[in-house]
């Protein structure tokens, strides 16, 4: 019992800190309750890898942002999709931690940043695809950031868009557009996807998964999650 109130006002500690405490469905144990449609009949676990497979339309502008194979979950029980409307088939439900989903477009921990741009990059160490020099050996030959400079200069830009320190930002110089930080360099553009590189952190800090308002909409908001989840069919209808 003491276990469950703990978890229970870790939830809801959590979810006053979204705004998503009111707009989602939970249980008394403070696990989110996921809500799946699919015409599969009779699953019991959803593979990430074979619903990217077997894309449907409403989740096909979803993959066109970001290709990584991933679910999708309604999180309230008779939630529509904006752009269709109801959708048909079996429906099913799972469970999972409210701290297990990171709350991307908001972004508390600031994973999205210039800084943890580069620390993505410095792991991956991805390599133009014409060939050339891999981004840690660009890094090695750059200058750092230690502090902020004139309005300019990529420090001040990375400290007034973040609002922290932009120690150890490596930039170079263009002959045109002056000072720019290594993580923007044109040779590497084609590996940078915000989603991505969010995901790939947010994994190491024990997240499974997104949260966030659907179609900008403040109020529809839904899961996607990356890998496998076990689900069980509904007992009642879905849609009343």
């Amino acid at each position: 019992m003491k276990l469950i109130l703990e978890n229970w006002k870790k939830f809801l500690d959590e979810a006053k800190e979204t705004g998503y405490n009111s707009k989602i469905d939970v249980d008394n144990e403070g696990n989110v309750i996921l809500y799946h449609l699919s015409p599969t009949l009779s699953m019991t676990e959803l593979d990430p890898a074979i619903a990217a497979e077997n894309r449907k339309n409403y989740s096909t502008q979803e993959f066109i942002t970001w290709d990584r194979p991933r679910l999708f979950f309604f999180t309230r029980k008779g939630q529509t999709d904006p752009g269709i409307g109801a959708l048909a088939g079996e429906s099913y439900t799972a469970k999972m931690p409210l701290n297990q989903l990171y709350p991307v477009h908001q972004d508390p921990l600031q994973l999205s940043s210039k800084k943890n741009k580069q620390k993505w990059f410095l792991e991956s160490n991805p390599t133009p695809a014409g060939g050339g020099k891999s981004f840690r050996e660009y890094f090695d030959e750059m200058e750092t950031c230690a502090g902020s400079y004139d309005a300019y200069h990529p420090c001040s830009k990375y400290e007034k868009e973040f609002g922290q320190s932009a120690d150890g930002l490596a930039f170079y110089e263009d002959r045109f557009a002056g000072k720019k930080l290594l993580a923007d360099h044109p040779k590497f553009a084609a590996y940078a996807n915000t989603y991505e590189q969010v995901a790939v952190l947010a994994e190491k800090e024990g997240y499974k998964g997104f949260i966030y308002p659907h179609a900008d909409n403040p109020d529809d908001i839904i899961v996607t999650v990356w890998s496998k989840v076990p689900i069980q069919k509904m007992d009642e209808p879905y849609y009343e």
